[in-house]
């Protein structure tokens, strides 16, 4: 398999324009969501799955790299709003 190599966020300006565009997605999808913590983690264990799922079809089958990508972003989003509640809690 191949090795990928940590970029350290150098392209971070696509990256949390990506962040956003799905945070505003997610939004109009569900609209402003008040869960458990429990229910957050559940909701990033699915999305982690739903990644490692991506990445298994690309390695394995005609997955792409888009839809790695575009798992990886929805994760993001989600850890990166988790993060953004309990910061608030502080």
């Amino acid at each position: 398999m191949k090795r990928y190599t940590d970029r350290g966020l150098e392209n971070q300006q696509w990256l949390f324009q990506e962040v956003l565009r799905e945070n505003r997605k997610q939004i109009s999808k569900w609209g402003i969501q008040r869960r458990t913590a429990f229910e957050w983690l559940v909701y990033a264990a699915e999305e982690l799955g739903e990644t490692a799922e991506a990445i298994s079809e690309y390695e394995y089958r005609e997955g792409t790299k888009e839809e790695i990508v575009n798992e990886a972003i929805q994760l993001a989003t989600l850890a990166l709003k988790i993060a953004e509640m309990f910061k608030a809690e502080i």
